[in-house]
Formats: structure tokens, sequence, C-alpha cells
């Protein structure tokens, strides 16, 4: 469920409604453009499309479209029509599958919450509305006004914030009960977890020169390393000195920097293993392998690093990922429940005018600066 954000600065973000509201009947608040279509302008033929029912209460088209245009309009600067069409298909079917979805869950809130806890929604959705009219100076009128530069009326947006936190407070008393993660799964989960997650690995930036056998002939390339290398020691730039004498043109357009890479990682054994067993700002000897004479400069080190479980925010961060994992389990089992004893309308035709008004953009927001 999508949740509204009452932080930040600058424009004015008017969270984005995560449930559909019910009262769509009345679009006299909706303005039209004559000119350069919009979502809210020549597509008005589609505004009261419906695309799909749930219960009797009908899901629009207009709104789909609202909540997936960022993507769309990105996807139109990539992608030629034919592929966009087919991609804009995608995401009107996962985003009416969503819409279908939080339509259910508000049902089910309304009917299995007391009225204690619709009056706790109520009171939580009041500070979310007094966020935006805070990021807005203060201002009722200013935060209606930016709500429909955004494309929102603000009296739904409201009504939005309410059905958002009566769902959050239906799971936090529901589901979230059930989501308790015991210590001994916290422990299991580090075992299983602990080098990818909670271990940093060594890691080495550093700077090579390269001269290959084969461009300089084997005796030169030994000779000039060594001058290199002594240039280095005399604490020459590096860069200059790389410019000089690097063969290798990817190193040499990079100033010979390498990394950070993790230990094992680089292609030339024998050069890694100088370089970490060389102090940082330190040069290494010179390095004859893989058909190339090498020396480099360490630039930093940083050692691997183990976290413990008996760190109290490596234990907050696994609780906090395996309640989560719980919870989505229970979402989707509650949805399941929820669907099968729904009434939902969801045929294919049904997406037909959200895909038509996502064409009918198509040019407008494939040429949009």
């Amino acid at each position: 469920m999508g949740r509204s954000n009452g932080g930040g600065s600058g424009e004015l973000t008017t969270p984005r409604p995560a449930v559909q509201s019910t009262d769509e009947a009345n679009l006299s608040d909706r303005t039209f453009g004559t000119t350069v279509p919009t979502l809210q302008g020549d597509t008005f033929v589609w505004l009261g499309a419906m695309i799909a029912q749930v219960n009797g209460t009908p899901l629009f088209a207009h709104d789909l479209l609202r909540r997936i245009e960022p993507v769309l309009k990105a996807r139109s600067k990539e992608l030629a029509e034919d592929k966009f069409r087919v991609s804009a298909m995608v995401e009107i079917r996962n985003r009416r599958q969503a819409m279908i979805r939080d339509e259910l869950f508000f049902a089910a809130a309304q009917r299995n919450t007391s009225s204690a806890e619709k009056n706790q929604a109520e009171q939580l959705a009041m500070q979310d509305g007094q966020r935006i009219i805070t990021q807005a100076g203060g201002s009722t009128e200013v935060a209606k006004r930016v709500s429909r530069e955004q494309g929102y009326d603000y009296d739904k947006l409201k009504e939005e914030m309410y059905r958002n936190r009566l769902v959050s407070v239906y799971f936090s008393k529901r589901l979230q009960p059930r989501a308790r993660v015991s210590v001994d799964e916290m422990r299991r989960y580090f075992a299983q977890n602990r080098e990818k997650q909670f271990t940093q690995k060594a890691e080495l930036k550093f700077a090579v020169i390269r001269i290959d056998f084969a461009t300089a002939g084997e005796s030169d390339a030994r000779a000039k390393i060594e001058t290199a290398r002594q240039k280095l020691e005399s604490g020459e730039d590096f860069a200059v000195v790389s410019g000089e004498f690097n063969t290798d043109k990817g190193l040499r357009e990079r100033q010979g920097i390498v990394g950070p890479l993790e230990r094992g990682s680089y292609r030339v054994t024998e050069v890694e293993d100088a370089i970490w067993s060389t102090e940082v700002g330190k040069t290494t000897p010179a390095v004859f392998a893989g058909g190339s004479a090498w020396v480099g400069k360490v630039l930093e080190k940083k050692a691997s690093v183990e976290r413990s479980f008996d760190d109290s925010a490596v234990q907050r961060e696994i609780e906090a990922k395996l309640r989560q994992a719980k919870l989505a389990e229970l979402e989707d089992e509650q949805n399941k429940l929820l669907e099968r004893e729904a009434v939902v309308d969801r045929r294919d035709e049904l997406l037909q005018p959200a895909l038509q008004m996502a064409l009918q953009m198509y040019s407008a927001w494939r040429n949009e600066e």
C-alpha cells in the first residue's frame, strides 16, 4: 500500500493515492485543454471508462494512467511506438491488479476495524493532510492549487489518505502480530548471509603502468618499467609518468587508476599480489607477468570487516528484513483469500481505454523536453 510522505522541501510532494476512490462519477472539477492532449485534456472521452469492478466498486482508466504516467513518459523516450504499446499494456495490467488489491484491502479494513480504529485512521490522515499544507507554506489554497497542478483533486486526495491510513491500522492490528521474528530465525539468517551481507570484503584502489612486450619488445619493456618506477619513487606525478610509459590505452586514459576492487578480482594475480604487499602511497617493485611489465602505486586499502551478530544494529536490520518478508507473505495470503470471496470484473477488453489514453499521449511525451 502507498503511504503519504510529509517530509522534504522544494516542490510540494503530494502523495500518490494507493487505493481507488469510490466517488469518481463527478468529473466536473477536471479541466480540458484544447491543444496538446493531456490525461486531463483531449482524452476526456475516456475519463469515465472503467478498467475493473470490485464488488460493485468501479476502478477508472484515468486514475490508473495518472499513477503510471512517470513510467510511461520515460518509456516513450526510449521505445518505438510498437514496443511502447507492449510495454504500456504490461504496466497497465500490473497497475490494475495493484488497484484491485488496494480496493479489496480497503473493503476488508472497513469491515474489520472498530470505531476507535477508524477514528485513529482519521486522525492520522488529518496529520498527513496538515503536512501537505505545511509544505505549501501553511496555505490550504496553495495546497489545493499544487494538487490540481499535479493532477489531483485535493478533497479526494484527503479521502485517499484516510483509506491508506485505515488499511495501515488494519494491517498493524491484524497482520503485524503474526509477523513476529524469533531470535533463532535471526541467527539462521545471519549464518546464511554472513559473507554476502555482513562482511565488507577487503578492497584496493591503485594506479598501474603496463608496458606490453608485444608493443615495446620485452627487453625495452623491462628497461622502461624500471625507469618509470624510478621516476615514481622520486616523486613524479603518477598521471604524468603513466602518460609517458603506459602502452595500455584504457589505463592511460584513466591515468592508470584501477578500482576499488575486491581482493582476488584483478585480472593479473601477480600484479595484485604485489600491490597488496605494498603500503599505501608506496610504489611496487617491477612485475613481469601476462606478457607485460608492470609497476603500481597503492592509493587506498580497506581491510576485510565482519559485523557481529551481537551488534544490536545487525539484529535490528535482520529483524526488519525478516518481518517485512513475513508481512509481504501474509498480505499475499490475505489478498488471495479476499479475491476468492470477491466478485471482480477484470476482463481484458476493459484495459483498452487506458491503453488508448497512453498511446494518445505517446508523441507528446516523447517530444517533451
